[in-house]
Formats: structure tokens, C-alpha cells, sequence
């Protein structure tokens, strides 16, 4: 049965410089318990910050979803599997690429490792893994300025500062 657990969050890192750039890995989080659908705060994530640097030849995504230690494992498995299926589903659909190789990998993860000593019903463990990257970056590349301008907006994003504060509780 479904349980709003209320707004969707989100945490994200741009890698812009270092070792490793040009690599966008953001967990949304906060999914209503036993339900697989995006809230609105992931979709406009995904349209604000995922959507263009996709739209750049040889970027590529990899999706995990994952649920909640309560339930059985196998239902587990399938909502996470369900999670990750409609991050992916909702990029196909909404990108202007609609290109499903741009997928290196989507899968579900099941329950968290129970040494992770979240709750029962941690609202990180109701996610979604999206990692976007350039596929021709290699190590020390300077970073492509779209992704640095993404980054930037992230900074003073409404969203970015109520996922921060509502994920510190």
C-alpha cells in the first residue's frame, strides 16, 4: 500500500576537475514506500541537470534503484528493479536522444546491506542511483563547460538546499 512519505530529494555531486571530471552522480531519494514512481522533484532533476548533458555525444547514464529493508527480498528486488526501469523509462521518453544504448547499465539492488546501520525504513534506502558521464573523458580532462555551468546552478537550487536540509535530520 502506498505511504507518501512526502517530497522527493535529491543529492548530487558534479565532478568537475581532479582525477576524475565530466561525471554527474545524484541519488534520488525519498521514494513513497512500496511505490516505483518518480515525485516531481526527481523528474525536474532529471529535466534540469540530466537531460542536456545527455543530449552531448557519448554521455551515458547507469541507473540502481533500491528499496527498503521492510518486505520480503524478492518484492524488494522488483520495486528496486521497478525504481531504476522508470528513471531510465522517463530519460527515454523526455530526452530528445530517446537512444536506449545510451544506458551502460540499469538495474535494481534490492534491500541495502544490513551493516549499514540505517533504519528499517531509511528514506535514502527508497532510491535511485543516476550516474551521468562522458564515455570519451578520459583522466585529468578539463570539464565540459555545460557540466560546470550545471554545477554551478545546482549551488542556489531551492531543491538542492531542501534535499541538504531535510537528508540531515
Amino acid at each position: 500500500m502506498r505511504q507518501d512519505r512526502g517530497p522527493g530529494k535529491v543529492n548530487a555531486d558534479f565532478l568537475t576537475s581532479g582525477d576524475t571530471t565530466n561525471i554527474v552522480t545524484a541519488l534520488l531519494f525519498n521514494f513513497d514506500f512500496d511505490w516505483d514512481d518518480l515525485k516531481d522533484e526527481h523528474r525536474y532533476f532529471i529535466d534540469e541537470y540530466i537531460l542536456p548533458l545527455l543530449e552531448l555525444p557519448n554521455w551515458k547514464a547507469t541507473v540502481f534503484g533500491s528499496a527498503s529493508r521492510v518486505g520480503a527480498k524478492q518484492y524488494n528486488q522488483v520495486l528496486s528493479e521497478k525504481r531504476s526501469r522508470n528513471v531510465e523509462n522517463y530519460i527515454l521518453v523526455f530526452g530528445k536522444s530517446h537512444d536506449p544504448s545510451q544506458f551502460d547499465q540499469v538495474s535494481g539492488l534490492g534491500e541495502p546491506d544490513p551493516s549499514s546501520g540505517t533504519a528499517n525504513d531509511d528514506d535514502l534506502d527508497r532510491s535511485v542511483t543516476l550516474s551521468v558521464f562522458d564515455g570519451k573523458s578520459g583522466p585529468d580532462e578539463p570539464a565540459n563547460p555545460l557540466l560546470t555551468d550545471l554545477a554551478t546552478r545546482w549551488e542556489i537550487d531551492p531543491l538542492n538546499k531542501a534535499s541538504r536540509t531535510m537528508s540531515a535530520r
